[in-house]
């Protein structure tokens, strides 16, 4: 008889990107529900849908359902119609298809001498799918127990099996039908406990001050990417895990932070300032799809400390020409790149900010290059949306208020600040 490994199916080899399982039905809910097919809000639809599969379970007269009697129920108990049913399972598989992920270290270990088992109502050809999607194909066959009626957790699927194959070894991550319950039949077993959630997905996750599609979304995602990627060697993997565990829900949470204290404060535009502002822009843009309760413009400003530092410079306000010296000696060359003077004008290699402040020639043509500068920049920011009337904020990594002074500053010299209500700036550092 030929000698097989099986691999159990879900949270082995593929994961949904959720923490539960069962958060799959209520962002589907959330979905139906937006799209006016369905009247339930999306924690009823939730509930019904989970209740349909346990009275299906309850009803049927073998091991596992399918998901046709599940749908038969759900119709039964929700008086929809067949239409709405049949649409309603046809995005379910949709979601179950868009939101499956690959669970790298033990893809790996697949081989042209596996096999696949399942406890699942999913039929067998939307498994396969599920794998092709994944880029999955090299195994030896699926056994589902929507198609066999037999379960892993009665122990009659692996012994369905063993009249086929001989079971070297078996891995799964179910204590029960992937552990005790093979061992119990004399299999080889390998308990895979790397896709339970882990601290800190389980924080995010029951962190009741969040709202719950943030935090089931974001918890969901931190599991799903680490799982999506395997490092052999151990430093590579921390750093892998603090990525996807820390530093990426950190940043999805400040972005929110961001926009609620926005919201507080009346704001009708954000600016994200260039470049370290560029991803909390593209999460927070994504937040504001997820929310659209938040009704504040987001906007992404390219800009340079040097775009700003320059026109903010005046003869009242020389504190922008310190920045850009940064309290050091600075070449000639770059300095007279920056405030278009000719090399030839200056004769040391090095200039100071008081060197700079002692020579009121070259301080003039310093001031005359930031007005230029600043009329440019102030057409910008105009056009950008920044007024007199304005509400608005900046956003931006490493902080220390230097940026949101210079555009401050520009906008107070041309008469186009909001005296009332300033600029709100959101720091991160």
């Amino acid at each position: 008889m030929e000698e097989v490994e099986s691999f159990d199916f879900f949270d082995t080899i593929l994961t949904r990107n959720f923490v539960r399982p069962e958060d799959l039905f209520y962002f589907l809910g959330l979905s139906l529900y937006a799209d006016g097919i369905i009247a339930l809000k999306p924690n009823d639809f939730q509930k019904a849908r989970m209740e349909a599969e346990k009275v299906a379970r309850k009803i049927s007269k073998f091991e596992e359902v399918t998901i046709n009697e599940i749908y038969d129920v759900l119709k039964a108990m929700t008086g929809l119609d067949d239409k709405i049913i049949q649409e309603i399972k046809k995005k379910e598989l949709e979601f179950e298809l868009l939101e499956s992920t690959p669970i790298a270290e033990n893809v790996r270990k697949i081989n042209a001498n596996s096999i696949l088992v399942s406890d699942t109502y999913l039929p067998k050809f939307f498994l396969e799918t599920l794998l092709n999607k994944s880029q999955i194909n090299t195994y030896r066959e699926i056994f589902a127990s929507s198609e066999t009626k037999f379960t892993k957790a009665s122990g009659k699927m692996y012994e369905l099996i063993a009249k086929k194959f001989k079971i070297r070894k078996h891995v799964g991550d179910n204590p029960h039908s992937d552990f005790r319950v093979p061992k119990g039949l004399g299999i080889m077993c390998e308990l895979y406990t790397s896709s339970k959630p882990t601290r800190y997905e389980k924080s995010i996750y029951h962190e009741k001050s969040i709202p719950f599609e943030v935090r089931a979304l974001i918890a969901g995602a931190m599991r799903a990417t680490r799982l999506a990627i395997y490092y052999e060697n151990n430093i590579e993997r921390r750093w892998h895990e603090i990525s996807s565990n820390v530093m990426a829900p950190f940043l999805n949470l400040y972005c929110l932070w961001v926009l609620e204290r926005a919201q507080k404060f009346g704001l009708e535009k954000l600016f994200f300032l260039s470049r370290d502002g560029k991803i909390l822009y593209e999460i927070s843009t994504i937040l504001k799809k997820v929310f659209p309760n938040f009704d504040i413009e987001l906007r992404y400003l390219p800009c340079s400390r040097r775009s700003l530092f320059i026109p903010a410079i005046s003869e009242d306000y020389l504190e922008p020409l310190k920045w850009i010296f940064e309290n050091k000696r600075i070449n000639k060359e770059y300095f007279c790149k920056i405030f278009e003077i000719s090399s030839g004008k200056i004769n040391s290699e090095f200039l100071s900010f008081n060197d700079v402040l002692e020579n009121q020639k070259l301080l003039n043509i310093c001031l005359e290059t930031a007005e230029k500068k600043r009329r440019i920049l102030v057409k910008f920011l105009k056009q950008e949306g920044f007024s007199k009337n304005s509400k608005s904020g900046v956003v931006d990594v490493g902080w220390r208020g230097r940026l949101q002074a210079a555009i401050s500053k520009v906008l107070k010299i041309e008469g186009i600040y909001n005296d009332i209500d300033g600029i709100k700036g959101f720091i991160l550092v």
